[in-house]
Parts: structure tokens; C-alpha cells; sequence
């Protein structure tokens, strides 16, 4: 069951995410509103994060708040709010349908797309066409419309800023895994509040609610006035610097933090370790090891190497 429910949230999500926002795009005429379009991505995208928030932040106090099949906890809730608030967002969304824009396909895009790039490639091999082009892209002029060519070019030209998108992605989502690990090592004191490592998914969006309207209000107008990141394609090169910069400063911090780490046993090795929570020093007595003293809230950690005992 568990993989089919990971099935649906994947067939799910590859048929919403790639649609809703091209969808939102379509309801706009441009040029004629383009800084609306900019505004309607930048609410979008804060709205998504705000969701994420309170999601984030109130699944877990229901879960584990109400007791439901005999358990402690209710996972059931945790799952069953969200999928109910996704129910209700589709019944708006449908509700809302006669004040859309909606354009009907009159061409299946995708597979033009595809059986131009072939044909392209195969008449740039083969050399078929009667001249040498400069793109291999426009030796499919033959067969297809020149505009979809030209659209293709930028597709394609699109298409290498997408090339680092795996490697970000690979890092960004550790933010559930080892960034939790990380932040169980740490104290979580920052400026006198206590984090647990939980709340490390939840700055994310949280961040992201305060920057959107920062950057757009005050970042973005100083910078235009100046003559300065007026293109977006300039933003997202500071942006994924920035980013680089925090998984190598995560990366060093995971340095300095190892040296803490203790020192698990390898292949064929074996760990004992003893704490004295007693008022009192105790003496303990192994065939491997000395005698020892362990004085009271003390810690004596032991490994097995091989046939004998290495104290540590």
C-alpha cells in the first residue's frame, strides 16, 4: 500500500506541478501585462511556501495530539488533513472555471518537438541539406515551420541552465535527512532561543515568506534604479552562487562536527559501552581488560577488536 501511495503522489504531482503554473501564465496578455505576470509568480510561489509552512508546522501537532487505532499517535490525520485540504483546493479550483482563459491545443507540441529534433539530426548526419547551416536545428526546415524552429533554439539554449538543477536538487532535499542529522549534534541555540532539529524543514519556508515580498518591495526596485540584476538570468547566477556557498558552509560545519562524532567500530569489531549513574565509583571486573574504576556519572566506552578489548 505504502508504494502505491507513493505511485499516486508521483503520477499526482508530474501532472500538476508542470501544468499550474504555465496554466497561470496563460491567463495573461503580454507585453501589455508583463509586471503583472512577474507578480504572479512571485505570489504563487509565496503562497506555495506558505503552505508548506503551516503544513509543516501543524501536520506534526496533529499527529500527535489525537490518538486514533490504538496508537499513541494518529498518522492517519497527519495524511488525511492535507489530502482533505487538497480535495477542497480542486473543487475551488473547478468552481472558478468560467472566469479562466482556456485554450484548446491544436497541435500536439510535444511531438512536433520531438520528431523535428530527430529529423533535424538525422538530415544534419547524413547531410541531406542542399546548404551548410550553422545550427543543426535548421536542417529540419525542409519538413517543419520555421517559427517552431527558432522556438526549439531557445528550448534547447533553456535547456543548460537545467543542467545543475539535479546536483541542487540532490543537495536542497538532504534538508529532510542528513541537515536534521546535522542539527541533532548541535546545540540549537541561536540568539538565546532553543531549535530542535525538526524545525530545520520549516525555515526553508519561512524564509522564503519573508524574502519574496523583501526582494520585490525593496531588493529589486534599488537594484533596477541602479542599473543592476535587471535580469532575471543575472538573479538566478547570484542566487545559485549563494547556494553553493551555503552547502559548502554546510559542508564545512559537517567537518568540524565529525571530530565530535564518536568512533563506531568497524568490520568485526564490537563496542561496550558503561555509564555509572550511581552515587558511588564502581569496579568492574572483564577477562579482556584490566580492572577498572569508574568514578560516578562517568562514561567508560570499550571496542572489541577482534579477540581483545581497546579502551577509549
Amino acid at each position: 500500500m505504502s508504494g502505491l501511495g507513493l505511485l499516486l503522489i508521483a503520477i499526482g504531482t508530474g501532472g500538476l506541478k508542470p501544468c499550474v503554473a504555465a496554466f497561470g501564465a496563460e491567463q495573461f496578455r503580454l507585453p501589455e501585462q508583463r509586471a503583472l505576470l512577474r507578480y504572479f509568480f512571485s505570489l504563487f510561489y509565496f503562497t506555495i511556501n506558505l503552505g508548506g509552512f503551516i503544513g509543516m508546522t501543524l501536520t506534526p501537532v496533529l499527529r500527535k495530539a489525537v490518538t486514533c487505532f490504538g496508537d499513541d499517535t494518529c498518522y492517519a490525520l497527519g495524511f488525511g488533513f492535507p489530502a482533505l485540504l487538497m480535495v477542497l483546493s480542486i473543487l475551488l479550483f473547478v468552481l472558478g472555471k468560467t472566469f479562466y482563459k482556456l485554450k484548446t491545443p491544436k497541435r500536439n507540441i510535444m511531438l512536433e518537438f520531438v520528431q523535428c529534433s530527430w529529423c533535424a539530426l538525422l538530415a544534419r548526419l547524413r547531410r541531406r541539406a542542399p546548404k551548410h547551416h550553422h545550427h543543426w536545428l535548421d536542417y529540419g526546415k525542409q519538413d517543419f515551420d520555421s517559427k517552431l524552429i527558432q522556438d526549439m533554439k531557445v528550448v534547447f539554449a533553456i535547456l543548460l541552465l537545467f543542467v545543475p538543477l539535479p546536483i541542487f536538487w540532490s543537495l536542497f532535499d538532504q534538508q529532510g535527512s542528513r541537515w536534521t542529522f546535522q542539527a541533532s549534534h548541535m546545540d540549537g541555540n541561536l540568539f538565546g532561543s532553543q531549535i530542535v532539529p525538526d524545525q530545520m524543514q520549516v525555515i526553508n519556508p519561512l524564509m522564503v515568506l519573508v524574502l519574496i515580498p523583501l526582494f520585490d518591495k525593496l531588493l529589486y526596485p534599488l537594484c533596477e534604479k541602479a542599473q543592476l540584476l535587471t535580469n532575471p538570468l543575472h538573479r538566478m547566477v547570484i542566487g545559485g552562487m549563494t547556494a553553493g556557498l551555503a552547502f559548502v558552509g554546510a559542508g564545512i560545519l559537517e567537518l568540524v562536527l565529525e571530530r565530535s562524532y564518536p568512533d563506531l567500530p568497524g568490520k568485526h569489531q564490537g563496542s561496550l559501552n558503561v555509564v555509572n549513574t550511581l552515587p558511588c565509583s564502581l569496579v568492574l571486573y572483564s577477562p579482556f581488560s584490566n580492572t577498572r574504576v569508574l568514578e560516578a556519572a562517568k562514561l567508560l566506552r570499550q571496542q572489541l577488536l577482534g579477540s581483545y578489548y581497546r579502551e577509549s
